[in-house]
Parts: C-alpha cells; structure tokens; sequence
C-alpha cells in the first residue's frame, strides 16, 4: 500500500513463503548492474550480501557468483556474504564443503546478527567465517545507563579477537558509540554514523 516495510517484517516472510532464494538472485543483478555502470573507477570495495541455509543447499547461488566472477564483471570489486544465525544449518559439513567452493572464488562469509541466534560457536568452528558482526541490539546499549551490559559486548569482541577473526559493529548512530567500540579494537563499523541508506548512483558519488 505504499507504507514502508523494514527488513525486519519483509525477510522472515520471504522465507517462509520460499521466496527468498529467487528475491536474492533479483538482489545480486541489481548489484552488478550497478557496480559495472557506477564503479568501475571506484576504489576496491567489498559488496555484502545476506544468504540463508537453503542457499547451500545446491550450487545454483555458486554457479551464478562464478560465472560473474569469471567474466570480470566486478573489475576490482568483491562479493561478500554474510549468514545469519537465525536459521539452523542442518548439515554443517555439507554446508562447509559449499561454502569451500566460494571460498576458491575469493568470496568471504561474515556471520551476521552474531549473538541473536542459532549456533554461533558452531558456525564459527565449522564454516569457515572471517568476520564476526556485532549485533545492533548489543551496540544500541552502549552509554545508555539503564541497559548497558558491557560484558556481553566486550564477551563477543574477546571471542572474535580469541578465534582470530575480524569485527564489524551493526547498526552504529553515534561518536559515542564510534569511540567506546574503537577503544576495545573494534574499528570496522556501519550504521547512521555514516549515512542512511542510498540509491546506488549518490551513494557511488
């Protein structure tokens, strides 16, 4: 009807109704076409993309990546993904020996909403993650007295640190958040801090 739907009403839907395979491949061509007509002088930028378990299910999401890959559609730019914990994975080495394959393409893949779901530890030891996000439930609490539970931030941020992999705080809206992250090693950040979501073409400018 017009009214605006976030993510967070729209995405749990789509999979339930076994849209969100189709929605992502959508997703991606929008992606590309943007990156071959808006950044091909830009610096090297990575470009994140959320999949869920049923995307490892076969290799329709890997053939299609490899096939863009290959045709240097991305010049100097990369594709990211990034799983959530709030699907479980059934089958974790399955799930591992499709992720291996992206993994040859140079694809990384990034846990997303770390500490909200499902198997976080497990994912960690057993997929092949290289960057932990730190939820925007977690950061939302910091400096605000009534709520702020900083053992539970600086627990996640010691686990990433612990487990070697590299950090980014979700959902980061002011310097105050900005300054108590980066005081504990986290320096990778997004969120309103920056900007609000863009069209592709002002945001490329």
């Amino acid at each position: 009807d017009g009214s605006l739907m976030p993510p967070n009403q729209f995405i749990p839907y789509a999979e339930d109704k076994g849209l969100i395979v189709e929605m992502t491949k959508v997703l991606l061509q929008h992606v590309f076409n943007d990156i071959e007509k808006l950044a091909g002088k830009r610096e090297a930028l990575f470009f994140s993309v959320n999949i869920v378990p049923e995307h490892l299910n076969n290799d329709d999401l890997y053939q299609l990546l490899k096939s863009v890959v290959d045709s240097g559609q991305l010049k100097q730019h990369r594709i990211s993904l990034e799983i959530t914990e709030r699907l479980p994975i059934s089958d974790l080495v399955a799930a591992r020996k499709m992720l291996d394959k992206f993994y040859t393409l140079g694809i990384d893949l990034k846990l997303d909403d770390a500490g909200t779901g499902y198997g976080g530890f497990s994912y960690v030891q057993n997929l092949g993650i290289s960057t932990l996000k730190i939820d925007k439930m977690f950061v939302d609490t910091i400096g605000r007295e009534d709520n702020f539970n900083a053992k539970t931030i600086e627990a996640i941020i010691l686990f990433a640190q612990k487990s070697n992999l590299n950090m980014i705080a979700e959902g980061v809206e002011d310097d105050k958040q900005v300054a108590y992250l980066s005081q504990h090693g986290v320096h990778l950040i997004q969120g309103y801090v920056y900007s609000k979501p863009l069209p592709a073409k002002q945001f490329f400018h």
